[in-house]
């Protein structure tokens, strides 16, 4: 089967959200919640305290493929067998997504942000893109759940059917988070809005190609309770000895804040 254009799917959906979006656009906040996602939604990636520290000093931001890629000049090892070691059980749906999908191997995975701490199922560090990003708009699309999670058929291929009424290109975005989330829009108030829209397990999953690198960054936030936890750490490592796991921790966000400094990025609580 040739592969598919996840992008061009995504752009022939925007007609339909913009009718479905007008038949609930009398509901009470429905149109100020849709102006929230338009006009604060950005991409934010989550990572762990490692892959942060790592992307910080390397400044490349590697996908799955990419990086079983590297592992294997550096192990000597076919990168398909690192490959499966890494997404274990995610390996066989993963695979599939992507490569049913034209530059499906180039994919790297977001999620639509509007404030707070993004998507800490995969890491505590949410990293914020800046408005600009991706600079085509052209190659980004978003899916309304996790594609795996929403997305896959009991026969282990993605569902195309469902994926060409739940996406949407750039320019959507807002209809299709307020589709989303149009039973619980009326009984909800702004503060609730950015968790609604992006929590630890539930989020507006955003596909994309371009590179990450420092640049591509607006600021990286940490929940307040994790920054604390980690300050707290770093100053118990001087009054105790810290065993090889809470050691490694310490010297990743060490390095971390090293590097924020570094690239004059900002490091926001939440």
């Amino acid at each position: 089967m040739e592969p598919i254009n996840l992008f061009e799917i995504a752009r022939v959906n925007c007609p339909h959200l913009d009718g479905r979006f007008q038949t609930v656009n009398h509901q009470p906040l429905v149109s100020e919640f849709a102006d929230h996602v338009k006009n604060l939604g950005l991409v934010s990636i989550n990572m762990r305290i490692k892959d942060l520290a790592n992307f910080l000093i390397t400044n490349k931001y590697l996908n799955s493929y990419e990086w079983a890629e590297e592992q294997s000049i550096i192990l000597g090892r076919p990168p398909e067998d690192i490959l499966k070691e890494k997404l274990r059980d995610f390996y066989e749906r993963r695979v599939s997504f992507d490569r049913t999908f034209e530059y499906g191997q180039n994919f790297r995975y977001g999620a639509l942000n509007t404030g707070g701490a993004g998507c800490t199922y995969y890491g505590n560090f949410s990293i914020l893109m800046r408005e600009s990003f991706p600079i085509n708009l052209e190659e980004i699309a978003y899916l309304s759940g996790d594609s795996l999670k929403y997305f896959m058929r009991l026969d282990g291929h993605p569902d195309i059917e469902n994926i060409r009424q739940e996406s949407s290109a750039h320019s959507h975005r807002h209809y299709l988070a307020t589709l989303k989330h149009i039973l619980a829009i009326p009984s909800s108030n702004e503060l609730e809005w950015p968790i609604m829209i992006c929590s630890g397990t539930d989020y507006i999953e955003a596909i994309f190609v371009q590179e990450v690198i420092p640049d591509s960054i607006k600021e990286i936030r940490l929940p307040v309770d994790e920054h604390s936890r980690l300050n707290n750490l770093v100053f118990e490592g001087f009054d105790r000895p810290l065993d090889i796991h809470e050691r490694a921790e310490v010297d990743a966000f060490q390095t971390i804040l090293e590097k924020i400094d570094e690239k004059s990025l900002s490091l926001i609580e939440v």
